[in-house]
């Protein structure tokens, strides 16, 4: 594979993987498991942008 390519490819994995914790922080939060402020440290994100993913 080209060089190009290959950091377009790992770019999409990173996405995913990103993706795929937020909804799994997310749905524990919903669920009670854990608190916003915890998903939110988790993220490196603060609060009140977290909260913005539960609506």
């Amino acid at each position: 594979m080209c060089k190009a390519w290959d950091d377009h490819k790992k770019a999409g994995i990173r996405e995913g993987e990103e993706r795929g914790r937020k909804g799994i922080l997310i749905s524990l939060c919903r669920s009670g498991e854990i608190s916003v402020e915890v998903a939110a440290r988790e993220m490196n994100i603060s609060t009140e942008k977290f909260k913005e993913y539960l609506v």
